[in-house]
């Protein structure tokens, strides 16, 4: 199966709430253009992150998971992992792919017994920084990416395990959400945007569980998971993936050009099948240039990606309007704009969460250290019974984008 057709089964799926939560140094609020009433954000660079970063805390001994000195490749340990999770009954996985949902002490029980060995598996691959899938380089649309959906399976059960199985184990329960944070990490390096797709669902579920669990990611655990989430390399992982899709789309060219028209034609109809508009796309001269067109857009997008203005981002966002509208490949092939706005909400709704973490800790003036990525002014804060609201100016189908963080509340009754 094509990388295109992963990207159309398992990214329709992943998309509806997913983030992308990928944060560089703060500009200045001037910078970044105002929500205007009934207007969703213009979106910024899906990786701008519009906070100070709180200085990381030293790690301590006993919050390394032990890895045996023989473990090179956190990928194999994770493989193990997914052997224990295919293992399960297929009622157990329904049970765990959502963390909120509940069932009766003794199924509890059993299952977290159960779980155990998987998300020790998962502690022991936090701690190790190489993580290499065998994904054949450089890339192509005939790319077979095997670990997303098993990895997927495991965040989920890990969110479930904090959720239901650490009831008195505040650490566990924060070893289990870093894990899931660093499995996502290791999934969007490497593994092109589908990859990137399915660290915003890990993400997501861990962010909610932290939003609805706020009192265990206070203080020195806060910092972890912040620590979790402030990797280097995402602050270039959309310019690394338009990187991968222009040299998807190279190897495509070189293909074409060398083969007689009649095989050119079935291979591009393979790659095109499914695709939006690919069916009404015939073989002819005219997609080598047109094929072409979207490399040389795709590897300049990948530059401003890497380093622009806010203006340079809209301006090249204007020519990718332009470009899908004149360019029947371009429509077909290229990742839609919906996606880049899905990460916008994305990094607005990272950013309420850790807004609201350090609320929860320091009270209301933490606000000013996590701004709103949509204005790069403070959250609007609310204090509700039972707890308190964040509220961004992003807006989602006209409606502002906001958070609820209960406190005084039992774990269980946050569920």
């Amino acid at each position: 199966m094509s990388l295109r057709k992963w990207l159309i089964m398992v990214g329709l799926a992943l998309l509806v709430g997913v983030g992308l939560w990928l944060w560089p140094k703060s500009p200045s609020p001037a910078a970044v253009p105002p929500v205007r009433p009934g207007v969703t954000a213009a979106p910024v660079h899906p990786y701008v992150r519009h906070r100070v970063v709180p200085a990381k805390p030293v790690a301590r001994p006993e919050d390394q998971p032990a890895v045996p000195s023989t473990v090179t490749n956190a990928a194999d340990v994770y493989r193990g992992a997914f052997e224990l999770y295919a293992a399960l009954s297929k009622e157990e996985q329904g049970i765990l792919s959502d963390w909120r949902t509940n069932v009766d002490a003794a199924v509890t029980a059993e299952l977290c017994g159960k779980i155990r060995p998987i998300c020790d598996l998962m502690h022991k691959a936090a701690a190790v920084s190489n993580c290499d899938w065998g994904i054949e380089q450089p890339m192509t649309f005939d790319t077979k990416l095997p670990h997303l959906a098993p990895a997927r399976n495991l965040g989920r059960a890990a969110v479930w395990s904090a959720a239901h199985c650490r009831e008195n184990d505040g650490a566990g329960a924060l070893d289990d959400v870093v894990a899931d944070l660093q499995l996502g990490r290791q999934l969007s390096h490497g593994s092109a945007l589908i990859g990137m797709l399915v660290d915003m669902a890990l993400q997501k579920k861990a962010l909610e569980f932290m939003a609805a669990n706020s009192e265990l990611f206070q203080g020195a655990a806060g910092a972890r998971v912040v620590a979790a989430l402030d990797d280097p390399l995402d602050r270039t992982a959309w310019s690394q993936v338009m990187g991968q899709e222009v040299e998807c789309v190279e190897n495509l060219l070189g293909k074409l050009a060398a083969l007689p028209a009649g095989d050119a034609a079935r291979l591009l109809s393979g790659i095109l099948n499914g695709e939006p508009g690919g069916s009404n796309i015939q073989w002819s001269p005219a997609v080598i240039s047109q094929l072409q067109q979207v490399a040389d857009f795709e590897r300049n997008w990948a530059k401003v990606l890497a380093a622009s203005t806010e203006a340079e981002y809209q301006a090249v966002m204007r020519q990718y309007d332009a470009l899908v509208a004149a360019n029947p490949i371009a429509a077909a092939l290229m990742p839609t704009d919906k996606l880049l706005d899905k990460a916008q909400r994305a990094t607005v709704n990272q950013a309420l969460v850790l807004a609201g973490l350090a609320v929860a800790t320091e009270g209301a003036a933490a606000l000013a250290t996590y701004p709103d990525p949509a204005t790069g002014q403070p959250f609007t804060y609310r204090a509700v019974p039972g707890g308190f609201e964040l509220q961004s100016n992003y807006q989602v189908n006209n409606q502002l984008l906001k958070i609820f963080f209960p406190q005084s509340a039992t774990r269980k009754e946050k569920r």
